[in-house]
């Protein structure tokens, strides 16, 4: 409700617990599977309407009367268990290609890193402090207005040096 919307989770417990004031608590009824609707309310679509509904700016409010105005496709019963069979077939395989991209991440980094130590970790050459071979500076805190597209200073954000 506050904050990030549009993440669903299913609550699998017969214990009693509290909501936080900023979680909205759903319960299907008998017309609709549970994984079918957790999957459906973390589709783009269902997804994009949390998002328009939502007010404010900073801490942003998806309030109960605009949850239950968001519109949802509806298969019969039978119709959503077979989607959930597929989707949960579909995930595990998602999820073992993230697995293999993740390993093939580490693999990576690691023969980057192998590289660099090989060609800087092992050799006979004169050792300099960096204030001997750069000059250094510190950033400056610039205030917002200073900041803007018509501020007075152009300034390099780390984040877009990694974009």
């Amino acid at each position: 409700k506050v904050g990030t919307t549009g993440i669903a989770k299913i609550v699998d417990t017969k214990k009693e617990f509290s909501l936080f004031v900023s979680v909205a608590l759903l319960k299907p009824k008998s017309i609709i599977d549970s994984r079918f609707f957790e999957y459906l309310l973390n589709s783009p679509k269902t997804y994009e309407q949390a998002q328009a509904r939502t007010r404010g700016v900073a801490n942003r409010n998806l309030v109960l009367k605009d949850i239950k105005a968001i519109g949802i496709p509806l298969p019969p019963l039978p119709e959503q268990k077979r989607i959930v069979a597929n989707l949960d077939k579909l995930f595990v395989r998602i999820d073992k290609s993230i697995a293999l991209l993740e390993d093939n991440i580490q693999h990576t980094q690691n023969l980057m890193a192998s590289v660099l130590e090989e060609v800087f970790g092992n050799n006979d050459w004169p050792e300099y402090k960096l204030s001997d071979v750069v000059t250094l500076f510190n950033g400056l805190a610039y205030k917002r207005k200073e900041l803007l597209s018509e501020g007075k200073y152009k300034v390099i954000r780390i984040y877009y040096c990694f974009k």
